[in-house]
């Protein structure tokens, strides 16, 4: 448990570009921020985007990808770099 700890707190912080509502942004995020997390907390602050369940079962964190509908509480923030 230990080195799962160790792990997480040796996360480097990335650049992340990607569109989001229209507009080109770059976003800060950890290897270990899922999608939901950076949407939310991150420099956007996009509320609108909710977590409620986690595991991907409810929909409340939806979002658009590439014109697909994901669950972004199922998605690390990294792999939405270069989305449109």
């Amino acid at each position: 448990m230990e080195r799962v700890r160790e792990r997480a707190t040796d996360c480097k912080p990335q650049m992340i570009s990607m569109t989001l509502n229209g507009e080109r942004v770059s976003i800060q995020a950890n290897e270990t921020d899922r999608l939901t997390d950076v949407l939310r907390h991150g420099e956007p602050s996009l509320t609108g985007t909710k977590l409620s369940c986690g595991i991907g079962r409810c929909g409340a964190c939806s979002v658009l990808v590439n014109g697909e509908l994901v669950n972004s509480c199922l998605l690390m923030a990294y792999q939405v770099e270069g989305a449109l």
